[in-house]
């Protein structure tokens, strides 16, 4: 794999045939992919370790760098692992070690006895692959009146964590209220909508909720819990109403995944020098990532690339001369 180098010049000359300084820089364009394999699934760029057919993603015995394209539509979708996954992604960072995909929302409704009439499945396992949790980008977000949430997690991290929100009406008949009239920051603060930050290491999670109030079925009869990106989140005080927050998110909200390389140890395991050892260029290193076990490749200062790929990172200079 090789960088190819386009010089581009630009000259300046004044009246008086005198020559101004003069900036030539050096622009690089390098593949990102192994050869013959697609760098495009639709709207969304697949740098290698991550490919979408065989042979073109790094395997470690899972499939976890594997990308499902599903070209039936008009605009194709890039999904994590195999067919089966309902995890679409959104983008890849090979530099920070990060991958932002769509999550399903959780929820439950209920009818005027408290029973559940409608629920959506509450759980994620992302085991056996080279995804984690978030724990810096996410936070688990619960929104409801009089809802508790717990988020657990299972395996080699066994946790437990949740949160509580409640709303305050004035009048249950006309629906007038502080709550709704005070909170028009919309801040998720515990009322109608509350979060809490998850542990490192996380790669399973399922959800319980519980919901004790008949008289807020009126307003709210649903109630939701998810892990969702906190910079993409923003509570709204419709969110609470019937079916909204669902529609405005199209059943879905962002959600951020760490991932490396986790089958072949830590830098300090010599993984370097390992005959599987992922970090390919020239000009390239080793770097621990910050959540869970595992490594991460990184071009050296003054080059830009994908260190995953021999010849992946070049040298990015601009270089000044005066005349």
């Amino acid at each position: 794999m090789s960088c190819v180098r386009q010089l581009k010049s630009l000259v300046s000359l004044t009246l008086i045939i005198s020559l101004l300084p003069t900036g030539l820089a050096a622009s690089t364009t390098q593949k990102i992919s192994l050869p013959g394999c697609p760098d495009k699934c639709g709207n969304i760029t697949i740098p290698y370790p991550f490919g979408t057919r065989p042979g073109c993603y790094r395997d470690d015995g899972f499939d976890g760098f594997q990308i499902t394209c599903d070209e039936s539509i008009t605009t194709p979708k890039a999904f994590v692992g195999s067919n089966s996954s309902n995890i679409e992604m959104i983008d890849i960072n090979i530099t920070s070690g990060e991958t932002r995909v769509y999550k399903h929302i959780g929820y439950r409704y209920y009818d005027t006895e408290d029973h559940v009439i409608d629920t959506n499945n509450m759980v994620m396992d992302t085991m056996d692959s080279p995804y984690l949790f978030s724990y810096r980008r996410n936070k688990f977000t619960v929104i409801g009146c009089h809802t508790l949430a717990y988020i657990a997690g299972e395996g080699d991290r066994p946790y437990q964590s949740g949160c509580a929100s409640f709303c305050e009406f004035q009048n249950s008949t006309t629906g007038s209220s502080f709550f709704l009239t005070q909170t028009a920051a919309s801040s998720c603060n515990g009322l109608g909508c509350c979060q809490t930050a998850i542990p490192a290491g996380l790669n399973y999670y399922k959800v319980k909720c519980g919901y004790d109030n008949k008289s807020y079925w009126w307003f709210n009869p649903c109630n939701y819990a998810v892990l969702v990106e906190e910079d993409s989140f923003k509570f709204q005080v419709q969110d609470l109403m019937e079916q909204y927050f669902l529609n405005r998110t199209q059943t879905h909200v962002p959600f951020v995944l760490d991932w490396a390389i986790r089958t072949k140890g830590t830098c300090q395991d010599g993984v370097e020098n390992s005959t599987n050892r992922a970090c390919l260029s020239y000009h390239s290193f080793c770097r621990n990532t910050s959540n869970g076990e595992g490594y991460l490749c990184q071009c050296s200062q003054g080059y830009q690339g994908n260190p995953y790929l021999f010849g992946g990172c070049c040298w990015s200079y601009v270089l000044e001369v005066n005349i």
